[in-house]
């Protein structure tokens, strides 16, 4: 049938809606709005990312407690919980501490195995969901390779099968990143679709932040998590040259590099900001005055597509990065550091000669990487997915 009216989707998530709610935002969560917003769903239930050590799943039921009722819920177990989003009852967000459990959860708001049902995941760990729903079509959306993260290390080979379960059985499969098209192969049902920005949410910031306005000399900036992307002896080899120069990290700083930052942190220009609600992130933006994206440059990082990046452009930011994946869109727009001593260049030329018209010209180029737009297309190619499925 396929009909807006029929049609619901599953989100299998790569995090939790507690993240969401405390600002760890990511593509995952501005793909799930726009498919609210695009009216082709009847319902969406969104599922909370599966915690797969026995660790995870204590700090779970301690942190989110679902077996506590809450003015939103539908139904709820001793380890998962269902409940609507802002009393909507069919948009719903589902928290289950097993994978294993999803389908007889799901039983309970009639959401069943059907051709009319997309399950589109973001996890993949999780490809068992293709096992519970056979007659779906199946999505997934590749933000970075978990194979080359750290975190994930101990569980290579569960994630090479499930990467080769997603080859071998996905409909449709994007991709953020070049590196991840090569990683899946070259084939029709593997498209190209970088990340995207809010862009007037960007470009209305003011700096208003008490922590950042207030700094005496110009502000570099970086704002997302802190983890081990960051290039942290070009970050400091960055503040000791440029000592007259403030530097801001703002975000969550993840447990394996908090020594790091503790030791920047000690350092008279360097400013860290750990409470970053994301309703304030573009006035946090504002204040800066060139934005950097330090990252490593790995098999990790390149199959990324940082947010940030797109982020700074929408503000009008002139931004100085290493060579990360998708910065070639916006050529002469951003400045390409290949070496420390090229990153501190960059950011003296931009400090003397950044104009009014090329912020105007960040921002107009940013326009075209609207999230709108990257859920069209997606929304195409999933259309011709349900279509060829009949």
């Amino acid at each position: 049938m396929n009909d807006r009216t029929q049609k619901t989707l599953l989100m299998i998530n790569m995090s939790f809606a507690y993240d969401w709610d405390h600002s760890i935002v990511n593509r995952n969560f501005h793909i799930l709005q726009q498919a609210r917003n695009s009216g082709e769903f009847a319902k969406i239930i969104s599922v909370d990312f599966f915690p797969f050590t026995w660790k995870k799943q204590v700090k779970y039921l301690l942190r989110d407690q679902p077996w506590k009722k809450n003015e939103h819920t539908i139904e709820q177990g001793n380890t998962w919980t269902l409940e609507t989003i802002e009393g909507n009852k069919n948009d719903i967000r589902a928290r289950v501490l097993r994978l294993r459990d999803l389908p007889k959860v799901l039983e309970k708001i009639q959401v069943e195995d059907s051709e009319d049902l997309v399950v589109w995941s973001y996890n993949p760990l999780a490809t068992d969901v293709f096992d519970f729903f056979p007659s779906a079509t199946h999505v997934f959306d590749a933000v970075d390779n978990w194979l080359e993260h750290g975190s994930y290390a101990a569980m290579k080979p569960q994630l090479e099968e499930g990467y080769q379960r997603i080859r071998e059985e996905a409909d449709c499969i994007f991709t953020v990143s070049q590196a991840m098209v090569d990683f899946f192969g070259k084939r029709d049902n593997v498209l190209y679709i970088p990340n995207g920005v809010d862009v007037d949410f960007f470009a209305n910031g003011r700096c208003t932040v008490p922590a950042i306005s207030g700094l005496k000399g110009p502000v570099i900036g970086y704002h997302g998590n802190i983890q081990s992307r960051v290039n942290f002896a070009l970050l400091e080899y960055l503040v000791d040259k440029h000592a007259d120069f403030q530097f801001v990290l703002a975000g969550f700083i993840w447990k394996e590099v908090k020594a790091q930052v503790a030791h920047l942190a000690k350092k008279p220009n360097v400013t860290i900001i750990t409470e970053t609600p994301y309703e304030e992130l573009p006035n946090i933006i504002a204040c800066f005055d060139i934005a950097i994206i330090p990252h490593t440059i790995d098999q990790f990082t390149q199959s990324m597509n940082p947010l940030k990046l797109y982020e700074y452009i929408a503000a009008g930011k002139p931004v100085i990065t290493t060579a990360v994946a998708g910065v070639e869109q916006f050529g002469d727009l951003v400045t390409l550091a290949v070496s420390p001593e090229d990153f501190s260049k960059g950011i003296e030329d931009v400090i003397q000669n950044d104009t009014v018209e090329q912020i105007e010209r960040r921002m107009q180029a940013a326009d075209a990487h609207r999230w709108e737009g990257r859920w069209a297309l997606m929304q195409e190619r999933l259309l011709e997915a349900m279509k060829h499925s009949q």
